[in-house]
């Protein structure tokens, strides 16, 4: 269902192991992807790209370390992130795709910056990617990913030069989230709004960012939950519950994809 609803997929926390299975799902559709980019041996996870080889030409694919050797507050637990990124033609039109992950809350300054925000670690990888970005010399620049910071976290500041895709399109009335009301409540699953984007832990830290020769013509939050019939209010194939509607029906990952569809100038 996702590569029917996108021509390029931003992954995440992707290990080697499920790469083949990955793999075979996109292929079967007519997509190729990028090189895998590590974050940690430790974490046995990392980005990749997948993208539609009839809509999109690829012609240059780049990968960066964020940090080396970075460790949580916990004191043992590696927090190196990485970022991949592909040069893309698209009906003529050139720009640079970006998909990154910042590190999570264990490498807040301490355990209760873990509320705040505050990270250094964070804000280094962000400065790390962002001059990398910058170095590519691109006009048009498209970054998505999972970057592990709210709007109101001190690592949010650091990408003021980019459009946050879902905040504009709040603004403009181009943001949906088309979700079914399993609960019965009478209102969709998922509100619209400024957390709309929230993960399994309710926060907003999904985004979409976009930069130079990029406009918006829509953003959306799909319903990508399996179809459950529900016993006692639950949906009983759901093996972690977080208390949330999205509970109501297996997801594909604890994030919630967030879909945009722009035009490159």
């Amino acid at each position: 269902m996702l590569a029917s609803l996108a021509d390029v997929v931003n992954a995440q926390e992707i290990s080697p192991g499920d790469l083949p299975n990955w793999d075979a799902a996109f292929t079967s559709l007519g997509f190729d992807r990028t090189p895998y980019a590590e974050n940690s041996p430790q974490m046995n996870d990392g980005q990749v790209i997948w993208y539609k080889m009839s809509k999109v030409t690829v012609n240059s694919t780049y990968s960066r370390k964020l940090s080396n050797g970075f460790i949580g507050w916990d004191g043992s637990t590696n927090v190196d992130k990485s970022a991949i990124a592909i040069d893309v033609t698209v009906a003529n039109k050139r720009a640079l795709i970006v998909d990154t992950h910042l590190c999570w809350s264990k490498c807040a300054d301490s355990q209760a910056d873990v509320i705040t925000g505050k990270s250094w670690q964070r804000d280094a990888q962000a400065s790390v990617l962002l001059d990398w970005i910058a170095g590519l010399g691109h006009n048009s620049v498209i970054l998505a990913g999972d970057f592990d910071f709210t709007p109101t976290f001190p690592t949010y500041p650091l990408f003021a030069d980019f459009i946050d895709g879902w905040k504009l399109g709040l603004q403009t009335g181009t943001a949906t989230a088309p979700w079914s009301d399993r609960d019965g409540d009478s209102v969709p699953d998922m509100p619209l709004g400024e957390v709309t984007t929230r993960t399994h832990d309710t926060r907003r830290i999904d985004y979409v960012f976009l930069q130079g020769g990029v406009g918006l013509r829509s953003i959306e939050l799909p319903d990508l939950r399996k179809p459950c019939t529900l016993v006692n209010g639950q949906c009983p194939q759901v093996v972690q519950r977080w208390g949330i509607t999205e509970d109501l029906g297996v997801r594909p990952s604890d994030h919630n994809w967030l879909r945009a569809t722009v035009v490159l100038y």
